[in-house]
């Protein structure tokens, strides 16, 4: 009731392998630390603290990025995923 109140609407959440709705709000999976970990299937999201980093993790990240292109995807893309299917 707290996120609602003060307009929240998608949440990244730490459950499920797709995006999904429940209480009016929209949760988006984080299931993982490391940003360089991908299922082979759902959507995921990640949390980065840059302000941790060093030149050798912007390298690494920029790298993931490149060789997983194809994978990514927008936050409108994700948006469109949603589904309360329990099969998801």
């Amino acid at each position: 009731m707290a996120l609602k109140d003060n307009n929240f609407e998608v949440i990244i959440d730490g459950y499920g392998l797709f995006p999904y709705s429940e209480f009016n709000l929209t949760f988006i999976p984080q299931l993982f630390y490391n940003e360089t970990i991908m299922l082979p299937i759902g959507i995921q999201s990640t949390q980065l603290h840059l302000n941790y980093w060093k030149e050798d993790n912007f390298n690494n990240f920029k790298k993931f990025l490149i060789s997983k292109e194809t994978n990514i995807k927008t936050y409108k893309e994700i948006l469109n995923k949603v589904s309360n299917n329990l099969m998801q």
